[in-house]
C-alpha cells in the first residue's frame, strides 16, 4: 500500500505542473476612455454631444426689446386746457407787421402739437373782429412740449394802409383767441392786431419749437 500511495501523488504532481505550462496568458487590460486616441468611438462621439442644441436666452429673438424699454414718451396732442397762451408782439419791417404767440404747456405731463394754429381777433367786449387768416411758411414739423417748455407761432399783416387813413381805422382788437392744431376750443389773450387792410388777413406760421430767433425766419 505504501508503493501505491507514492505513486499516485506522483501523478497529481505531473498532472499538476502539465496544467500550468499549458494555460494560455490573461488578455491585456481594455484601454480606458481618457487614453483612447481621436479613431476610437469614444473620442469621436464626445463632438456630437457637445454640439447638441441648448435651451439658452440666446435663442431669443435678438431685436425683441425688453419690456417697458424702447420707446421715448411724447404724450398725446396737446390740448388747450394744457395750454397758456401769450401775445409777444413784435415790430414792423418793410410794410409788413410781425409778432409772434407763445404756447406753453402748463400741464403735468408732455404733449404734441403739429400744424397750424385758429386765430380770431376780438374786440374790448369780446365780440369778433373781421379776420381772415392765411397759412403760410414752411411745412409742419412735429414739436413735443414738456411740462413748462414752450412753443411758437409767427403772424404777420400789412401795416401800410390806404392814402389818407390810418391802421386804427380797420381795426379796435384788443383780445386775440388761439385754437391749438386739431382742437376745437380756443384760448383768449391780450393783443392788439391791427391789420392795414380790409377784412384784416393774418398769416401765420406752423408751430414750431421754442421762442428764439427773428420772426421773419418763420415764413
Amino acid at each position: 500500500m505504501g508503493l501505491v500511495a507514492v505513486l499516485a501523488a506522483a501523478g497529481a504532481a505531473a498532472a499538476a505542473c502539465s496544467s500550468t505550462a499549458t494555460r494560455p496568458p490573461a488578455a491585456p487590460p481594455a484601454a480606458s476612455a481618457s487614453s483612447a486616441g481621436p479613431s476610437s468611438p469614444a473620442a469621436q462621439a464626445s463632438p456630437r454631444a457637445a454640439s447638441s442644441p441648448q435651451a439658452t436666452s440666446s435663442s431669443l429673438p435678438a431685436n425683441k426689446p425688453a419690456a417697458g424699454l424702447g420707446a421715448g414718451v411724447t404724450g398725446g396732442r396737446c390740448h388747450s386746457s394744457a395750454l397758456a397762451v401769450t401775445d409777444d408782439g413784435g415790430q414792423g419791417a418793410g410794410g409788413m407787421f410781425y409778432g409772434r404767440v407763445v404756447l406753453r404747456n402748463i400741464s403735468r405731463g408732455p404733449c404734441t402739437l403739429y400744424g397750424y394754429p385758429g386765430l380770431q381777433r376780438l374786440d374790448s367786449g369780446y365780440g369778433p373782429e373781421p379776420t381772415r387768416v392765411i397759412r403760410a411758411g414752411r411745412p409742419p414739423t412735429r414739436v413735443v412740449l414738456a411740462p413748462t417748455m414752450r412753443a411758437s407761432f409767427a403772424y404777420r399783416y400789412s401795416n401800410n394802409p390806404p392814402a389818407g387813413q390810418s391802421c386804427a381805422d380797420y381795426s379796435t382788437a384788443s383780445y386775440v383767441q388761439i385754437t391749438p392744431p386739431d382742437e376745437t376750443a380756443s384760448i383768449t389773450a391780450r393783443s392788439k392786431m391791427h391789420p392795414c387792410t380790409p377784412g384784416g388777413p393774418i398769416e401765420v406760421s406752423a408751430v414750431r419749437p421754442g421762442t428764439a430767433g427773428p420772426v421773419a425766419s418763420q415764413f
